[in-house]
């Protein structure tokens, strides 16, 4: 018995191609001359795509060891890491009605090892009402 199936689909990398049964398969995926067609995107491979550049940054206010106020601030752009900081920490000063702080030598260091950073009053240049604003990643892909 004899079965003559002209295209076939094939998952790789959770990504489907179509190609034709007789084609040289060492040619490039796409190229006019295999008979391959274009890469359909995955339903699923698509919603992921939206988001894979996720980055949570959770940001509270401290006094005398008390958590005065927090919030989480998301950003789904593609900016680089450093970027999205910046953008987060912009956010968090406006939302609780501060001055931007000054990234001090201390703050970059904790920040790239711990993922955690705490700004103190030598960081900004107002006089501030509590004892430090600590800044968090809690997701990042």
């Amino acid at each position: 018995m004899f079965l003559d199936i002209s295209f076939y689909k094939m998952q790789f990398k959770n990504k489907y191609y179509t190609y034709e049964q007789n084609t040289n398969p060492f040619l490039e995926w796409g190229s006019r001359h295999t008979g391959y067609a274009a890469p359909e995107p995955h339903p699923e491979e698509e919603k992921c795509n939206k988001e894979d550049n996720i980055l949570r940054i959770w940001a509270k206010l401290f006094a005398d060891n008390h958590m005065l106020r927090d919030t989480v601030v998301e950003d789904t752009g593609n900016d680089t890491r450093t970027h999205k900081v910046f953008h987060a920490l912009e956010e968090v000063c406006h939302q609780f009605d501060l001055g931007q702080p000054i990234w001090l030598e201390s703050n970059v260091s904790e920040f790239q090892r711990h993922a955690k950073t705490r700004f103190y009053q030598d960081s900004f240049i107002e006089a501030i009402d509590f004892d430090y604003l600590e800044l968090h990643i809690i997701e990042e892909d």
